[in-house]
């Protein structure tokens, strides 16, 4: 404890932890409030725009990694989950897949399909890939992730494989809206937490500007 008490003594040690703790201090600040900020304005979401694979195109592919899912949210896995919705615009209920990029263009090779890139506009460029019909039901093969229904969720993965839509009637064209929500699920505890952190970093500066070394003392009369 002596030891302890005579390293903060030292102007320099004393310092060193004087800027330490305010800059902790003020990162646990921002922190905190941008998770209120997260709490306040409930779920974000990026539209990412519709496609549609035009007349023809039972199926459309797309490449992940040409899909942004950036929501302004700095490190989304800490602060919550972000998942791609998919909405079925055309009759009928859809099937959303991510596989691997070769995988998926083997389940749809010999079909009439579209590829679709977007353009940065919130619209899609759609080429076609001339084949016969529709591909195989996708449920007789295993996904890495998937969902069907008028409304298809699924958890963004960070993969740079590709998303496959198929119409479940087997009809054409394939159409969508498809969008990125993020939900701050961690906020509130975070928060909590960083305010903690906040005030004992500031109070532990005060500690340090109070008991510092070269402050001038009261002389006592």
């Amino acid at each position: 404890m002596a030891a302890t008490r005579s390293l903060l003594r030292k102007p320099a040690v004393a310092r060193s932890l004087l800027i330490v703790a305010v800059l902790v201090g003020a990162f646990a600040t921002t922190s905190a409030i941008t998770g209120w900020i997260y709490l306040r304005n409930g779920p974000i979401v990026a539209d990412l725009g519709r496609v549609n694979g035009g007349e023809g195109s039972h199926s459309l592919l797309m490449e992940a990694a040409g899909v942004s899912v950036d929501v302004a949210v700095p490190l989304v896995e800490w602060w919550g989950e972000a998942e791609i919705r998919a909405q079925s615009v055309s009759p009928g209920e859809i099937f959303y897949g991510e596989d691997a990029l070769d995988d998926a263009r083997g389940y749809l090779i010999g079909s009439s399909y579209a590829a679709a890139r977007p353009t940065g506009d919130g619209t899609w460029k759609i080429f076609p890939v001339p084949g016969q019909g529709a591909p195989a039901a996708p449920e007789t093969r295993q996904w890495t992730a998937s969902g069907t229904g008028r409304v298809v969720r699924i958890p963004v993965s960070g993969s740079d494989g590709a998303m496959v839509l198929v119409r479940l009637d087997g009809d054409s064209p394939v159409i969508a809206d498809l969008s990125v929500q993020f939900t701050a699920s961690h906020a509130r505890t975070y928060v909590l937490l960083f305010s903690l952190l906040a005030g004992a970093c500031f109070a532990a500066a005060l500690f340090f500007v109070i008991r510092d070394p070269k402050r001038p003392r009261r002389k006592s009369t």
